[in-house]
């Protein structure tokens, strides 16, 4: 818990680093949607959650109807 009373506000980060990343982001989406066929490997380097930010966004692309990531739901 934050010790100014103010509470970690986990969606707005989630939201913020997507806006923010709009780039690198493109980059990624970019050399999966060019790979060969097959299977992409997708993996974290640091745990900064964009892994699981990419995962989220590839989920929504190819139609996933049930909600992995919350913090995205809501934009």
């Amino acid at each position: 818990m934050c010790h100014h009373g103010a509470l970690f506000d986990t969606a707005a980060r989630y939201r913020d680093a997507i806006d923010q990343c709009r780039e690198p982001i493109a980059t990624v989406m970019t050399a999966i949607a060019e790979a060969d066929e097959g299977i992409v490997l997708l993996h974290c380097s640091a745990g900064k959650d964009r892994t699981g930010s990419i995962a989220a966004l590839l989920l929504s692309l190819a139609g996933s109807t049930k909600c992995h990531f919350p913090a995205l739901a809501r934009r």
